[in-house]
């Protein structure tokens, strides 16, 4: 179940027809899933009490979920997640949303794009060029009723 959409352009719908004739169209190769939102992202915090109470104060966000290690705030189709953990005032990692989500699929797209896919709950986790923990999953996990600590940890 393929979360992309497939992708072609006419040359001539970029105005440059000097490459190919005007009925012939050039594929572009999908990318591995499109991004339909930012589930979240995830910032260390160094005083979890605090900081939520300043998120709900200056943006108006609502409270998902709450627990001893982490807090999720809600705000239109995205939340923050505030832990005490790593360096405080850095992201630790954010998720994009996708449609269409298969577990089987997505680890096997992400596989064969040279990735390490590490599954975690209904997404997965792979570095970017830069070593950034970048997740991808379903577009709606975690924004109704919150999520299950697994104590997921990135390699």
């Amino acid at each position: 179940m393929p979360c992309h959409d497939d992708l072609t352009w006419n040359c001539e719908d970029a105005g440059n027809t000097s490459l190919q004739q005007e009925d012939e169209r050039i594929s572009i190769d999908p990318p591995i899933c499109t991004a339909k939102t930012v589930n979240h992202i995830a910032i260390s915090v160094s005083n979890l009490q605090r900081s939520k109470d300043w998120y709900c104060r200056a943006f108006g966000v609502r409270i998902i979920q709450e627990s001893a290690t982490s807090v999720l705030l809600g705000f239109g189709e995205s939340m923050l997640v505030l832990r005490e953990e790593g360096q405080p005032g850095t992201i630790s990692h954010f998720m994009f949303g996708i449609d269409g989500y298969n577990t089987a699929w997505l680890q096997a797209r992400l596989a064969a794009m040279g990735l390490d896919p590490q599954q975690d709950s209904n997404s997965f986790h792979v570095r970017d060029p830069d070593g950034l923990n970048v997740q991808v999953g379903d577009r709606d996990l975690g924004l109704s009723s919150g999520i299950i600590e697994n104590g997921f940890t990135m390699r």
